[in-house]
């Protein structure tokens, strides 16, 4: 395991009337440090790293923007690059009926689990462990064959960091998202956003942009945005919808 979840420490995590207990690494800098000894490495590799076991601020802002917001909360939820699965467990402790953690890192599913536990627990949700599981998923694979065209409800926060993630994001958010379905993806405008956006409006008929701030600290977990010397990072929200057939997709 690349990611120790024994190390991990429990943290109050508030964002506007939504509040609840997580674990997540307690120092991003220990966790590179222990990440690269693991590996037997220098660097951090584009296609794996350790970042999803941090709480980012994307995260934070779509589960405020959307919990006070006039949407309904979902049936059945898939959420793409989970991390500790902030997102995913609200939504399991505002009623989802079923909700799909997926990341890249195999290692993330007890911070999932755990977390999923964690919060539906403190907000009286006993049906947790039937409503929430969690999928490896590699967005440069072919999309497995039972996610394809099946979520009404996609979700992704903070994950364009890397250059691929930029390519293959739109690729597989379309190919998993029902023709119906919406696609929700929150991101601090980093440099590669642009690229990002001209992509998604590639892969979708319709996006739809908005603009949220969350605040941030100079010790906050969520170090690595690049504005993390102010108070407020801006965040965007993006709601996408009819996907484009593969062909469509260039």
């Amino acid at each position: 395991m690349s990611i120790r979840f024994d190390s991990a420490v429990e943290q109050w995590v508030k964002v506007g009337a939504f509040e609840a207990p997580l674990l997540m690494a307690g120092d991003v800098d220990r966790l590179i440090d222990d990440y690269l000894e693991a590996q037997g490495r220098g660097d951090v590799p584009a296609d794996r790293s350790p970042f999803g076991a941090v709480l980012w601020p994307s995260g934070r802002a779509f589960v405020r923007w959307y919990d006070s917001s006039s949407e309904a909360v979902p049936l059945d939820v898939v959420e793409l690059g989970t991390g500790v699965g902030l997102v995913s467990a609200y939504f399991a402790a505002k009623g989802a009926r079923t909700v799909l953690a997926t990341d890249y890192e195999p290692a993330l599913a007890p911070f999932v689990l755990a977390n999923a536990h964690r919060v539906c627990t403190a907000y009286g949700v006993p049906e947790w462990a039937q409503a929430v599981r969690f999928e490896t998923l590699d967005w440069t694979s072919p999309t497995p064959r039972h996610l394809r065209g099946q979520a009404r409800f996609l979700v992704a926060t903070d994950v364009l960091y890397e250059n691929v993630h930029v390519e293959f994001l739109p690729k597989i958010a379309a190919s998993l998202l029902h023709p119906e379905g919406t696609f929700w993806l929150a991101d601090p405008e980093r440099y590669r956003f642009t690229a990002a956006l001209a992509n998604l409006k590639s892969a979708f008929h319709s996006v739809e942009q908005f603009a949220v701030e969350q605040e941030t600290s100079e010790d906050d977990a969520s170090r690595g945005v690049v504005n993390t010397g102010s108070r407020l990072t801006k965040i965007q929200i993006l709601r996408c919808t009819r996907p484009c057939t593969s062909k469509d997709i260039t």
